[in-house]
């Protein structure tokens, strides 16, 4: 995600097991209040296009340690609850196989989803 004054965006990209680009896209998040809001609006919006590609598998990536940390259990939702709740909704609406994986990547890793935001 992208915080700036006046608004934020969120973005995501959803790739394959071997790094093939299945979807991507951003959305401006007008009444995003931090960039950590900003990162879970792109988690959502990447969540919500997962669920159209029906995947068996899901790890989820992300450069924000405070919502990686919140989605996989690790850290309680304190002032981020909202938007966490949310994508904890997105999630659940996923026909998983299994559990989804959670992990931090360095910023460098999250290029492609960076740009979009």
């Amino acid at each position: 995600g992208s915080f700036r004054a006046g608004g934020a965006g969120g973005a995501a990209a959803v790739l394959s097991k071997d790094g093939v680009v299945w979807w991507e896209g951003a959305r401006f998040v007008p009444s995003c209040v931090t960039s950590s809001h900003a990162e879970f609006e792109g988690l959502i919006l990447g969540l919500e296009a997962a669920r159209a590609l029906s995947p068996d598998a899901l790890r989820v990536e992300g450069d924000c340690r405070v919502v990686i940390d919140q989605m996989s259990g690790k850290a309680r939702a304190r002032k981020l609850s909202e938007p966490a709740g949310r994508a904890r909704e997105a999630l659940a609406r996923l026909p998983l196989g299994s559990a989804p994986s959670f992990g931090a990547i360095v910023r460098e890793e999250n290029a492609r989803a960076d740009a979009l935001a």
